[in-house]
């Protein structure tokens, strides 16, 4: 499959101390001719000057804060792959989610290599077929896993983030039925739903950045 789980990377991120320093925002998208507010919230963070664009919105980078940073080193050394760009999503509880779909542009402003971090509270993740959808892979995504796509992932299958109606499953309950200490809440009562927030950090390769290490690894032989 051309993608992997790797579960339990980061022990000790919080929901909270990604609020601290990143500049999470609301804003709208266009689908089917019409302008929405969208239920997540979002942050584009890059060491490119590159945009990020989907559904009608155009996202200009922000430098990447210390944390996130920090994230991203860590996961070269998981991947080997040099990320320089990151979409943030704040899903603020269960009744937030994301439907199918495949992430724009890959081959055209980004490389097919994808890392998703989790953090906050475990959602239901689904990856189905293009030409079958009812051949599915779904599996919870807890926090601290590292979701990889690579190759034809994602011309192969789109992904999906599910919701959840509050009392459907206990917020903060882990796979094995323990408690979950995947976040603190304290600082940050907004999100009151039975379901805590989830921030996925997805880290993507822009083009430039891939042919770069390419002819690093070709000087380097």
């Amino acid at each position: 499959l051309p993608f992997t789980l790797k579960m339990g990377v980061f022990d000790n991120l919080t929901v909270d101390s990604l609020l601290d320093e990143v500049d999470f925002k609301t804003e709208q998208v266009e689908l089917q001719g019409k302008k929405l507010s969208e239920r997540r919230q979002t942050a584009w963070q890059s060491s490119t000057n590159k945009p990020f664009r989907y559904s009608g919105k155009v996202m200009s980078p922000s430098p990447f804060t210390p944390l996130v940073q920090e994230i991203r080193d860590r996961i070269f050394k998981l991947t080997g792959v040099p990320y320089d760009c990151a979409l943030l999503n704040l899903y603020p509880d269960g009744t937030s989610g994301m439907r199918f779909h495949s992430d724009p542009d890959q081959g055209i402003h980004w490389s097919t290599n994808t890392a998703v971090v989790s953090v906050g509270d475990t959602r239901l993740f689904v990856m189905r077929e293009m030409d079958d959808h009812s051949k599915r892979h779904q599996f919870y995504v807890t926090s601290g896993d590292v979701l990889i796509m690579h190759g034809d992932c994602q011309q192969r299958y789109q992904h999906s983030i599910r919701t959840e109606e509050p009392g459907v499953r206990a917020a903060g309950v882990a796979l094995d039925g323990s408690s979950s200490s995947s976040s603190s809440r304290s600082k940050h009562q907004r999100w009151s739903a039975a379901l805590g927030p989830r921030i996925s950090i997805v880290f993507k390769q822009s083009l430039e950045e891939e042919e770069r290490w390419k002819r690093r690894g070709a000087l380097a032989e």
